[in-house]
């Protein structure tokens, strides 16, 4: 599997004023979207908060990898999103992990 195939420029996201998990996931399903990656931003949006409601995305050092299972999802690929100031409260299993990089 070549990485380079599954993201592009339309897909990272860098210096994003985001203040919140949602917000952050929001701009990166309409950029996926935007992609024609997936077919419904709602559905897909959805499914990610569900996934994200049922246990920690948050890994350490400022990493998160939100992610959902939806049939909206046409091929397989990721956004990226660099944050400009870290969002302090997102679950992770570590309780110091402020999160600045997300990938969905």
């Amino acid at each position: 599997m070549d990485l380079k195939m599954m993201t592009n420029n339309i897909l990272i996201l860098l210096n994003q004023k985001c203040s919140n998990k949602k917000e952050v996931i929001k701009k990166l399903v309409e950029r996926l979207y935007d992609d024609n990656i997936i077919s419904s931003k709602e559905e897909f949006l959805q499914a990610v908060m569900e996934r994200e409601a049922h246990s920690p995305t948050g890994l350490e050092r400022g990493v998160a990898i939100p992610h959902g299972k939806s049939t909206t999802v046409k091929k397989a690929a990721f956004a990226v999103a660099r944050l400009e100031k870290p969002i302090m409260d997102w679950e992770s299993v570590t309780d110091d992990n402020n999160v600045d990089l997300v990938f969905l």
